[in-house]
């Protein structure tokens, strides 16, 4: 949001706005409040929730003002309820009427919020707002018209409206706390690092934009966006030392894109993309002969299987994967998982050879072989196919089965 905009204001309007407010189609940059739905949880790229929206909108006065509203009807609200609720006082069903357009003025306040308020929109606002008032006005006249039948009536009554009128300000003091604390430790981070990334917009793709993402991802680890605008940056800089033989300088790079992307799911533990992210990672980290993280590895590969059981590509390679590192009951149980549902997704030719292989492993040689014959027919020609026809060739030479070795060995070098 830039002050300055339009270019001809003069500066004591452009001050003022911050009491007046920029109103609702003023923004320099609009912000919808209503979007597509999204297949996984995900902040606003902005720093921008319906609390800024309005006070953007209305300005300090303006919002002031509309806060003052809110709690008064708010408290028109609790004095018609705790008058319904006191068995002391005659039934007025005016008081219910009161409830009824107070009900409606909710549900079309919350309505409203779903965009930006049109004409159309306003109009049958005002007319409950006028309506609620004159509910209460007519509800407010009864009650002092009527007069108690003795004075210890009346001072339970004024007691009892004392007491609910701490509650209420208790409530109020508790409300604002919590909003403050929200505003304190939320909005004002994600505002301060939106306003030091939109300084990266001028000098995308070089070094000096990748330092303000991650001056902007340390004042709010937990946003994606950041995130993945500094991934591909850390994935190229460690594949480029891992050419260049600097191995130490590779795992930094991959142990630090690590660690931002943990912020994303410290946050959400079911986001779909850190996980994969993370075990991406992982593999390339183990796969560049750090085999002390196996066990990580192995972790990273389960969140999935657990979170995710839908995806049976995922599972599938969750099964590779502990079978590489020779976690074979994993690998096993993995791939029975993933093969349950390949005849409504596709062949799994890479499951059936990380199970007949662990599977043979383990002791059960005919199991591990019919499951490896079995690899052999799905995806023909495939990595995994041949890798199980070299399997093959080596078991059956090692049995002594000259014919099916020669076989299978001449399929796994085509």
């Amino acid at each position: 949001l830039d002050p300055e905009v339009p270019q001809h204001e003069s500066q004591l309007i452009t001050r003022l706005r911050t009491i007046f407010g920029f109103g609702p189609d003023m923004f320099v940059h609009s912000y919808a409040l209503r979007m597509e739905p999204r297949i996984e949880i995900q902040n606003q790229i902005n720093a921008h929730n319906i609390f800024i929206h309005v006070l953007v909108t209305t300005g300090l006065l303006g919002f002031t003002s509309l806060v003052i509203v809110i709690v008064g009807f708010a408290l028109i609200g609790a004095k018609a309820f705790s008058r319904i609720a006191d068995a002391d006082q005659s039934f007025d069903s005016r008081s219910l009427l009161l409830l009824v357009f107070l009900s409606v003025l909710a549900g079309k306040s919350i309505e409203m919020l779903a965009g930006v308020p049109r004409v159309d929109d306003l109009v049958p606002l005002i007319a409950i707002i006028g309506a609620t008032i004159a509910a209460y006005s007519l509800v407010d006249d009864r009650s002092l018209g009527s007069i108690p039948a003795n004075n210890q009536g009346r001072r339970e009554n004024r007691n009892r409206s004392s007491g609910d009128g701490r509650i209420l300000i208790g409530l109020g003091l508790f409300g604002l706390i919590t909003l403050t604390t929200l505003f304190l430790t939320w909005d004002i981070p994600r505002m301060k690092s939106t306003m030091i990334v939109t300084s990266a917009k001028s000098v995308a793709g070089t070094a000096e934009s990748g330092e303000i993402y991650l001056e902007a991802n340390r004042h709010e680890p937990q946003r994606m966006y950041y995130v993945n605008k500094l991934t591909p940056a850390f994935m190229d800089a460690s594949t480029s030392a891992f050419e260049d033989g600097r191995l130490d300088d590779a795992n930094e790079f991959l142990f630090s894109l690590r660690e931002l992307w943990l912020g994303i799911a410290e946050r959400d533990p079911y986001d779909f993309t850190s996980q994969v992210m993370l075990a991406k990672i992982m593999t390339i980290i183990y796969e560049r002969g750090n085999t002390e993280f196996s066990t990580e590895l192995i972790d990273r590969h389960s969140k999935i299987v657990s979170y995710f059981p839908g995806y049976p590509l995922l599972v599938g390679t969750a099964s590779s994967v502990a079978a590489s590192v020779g976690d074979y009951e994993s690998a096993i149980l993995f791939a029975n998982q993933a093969i349950a549902d390949e005849s409504r997704t596709v062949e799994l030719s890479r499951t059936w050879y990380a199970k007949g292989i662990s599977l043979f492993i383990l002791g059960f040689e005919e199991e591990g072989i019919s499951d490896l014959l079995t690899a052999t027919t799905k995806r023909q020609g495939s990595e995994a196919a041949r890798n199980a026809h070299r399997a093959l060739g080596k078991i059956y030479r090692d049995r002594g089965d000259v014919i099916q070795a020669d076989f299978h060995s001449a399929e796994g070098s085509q």
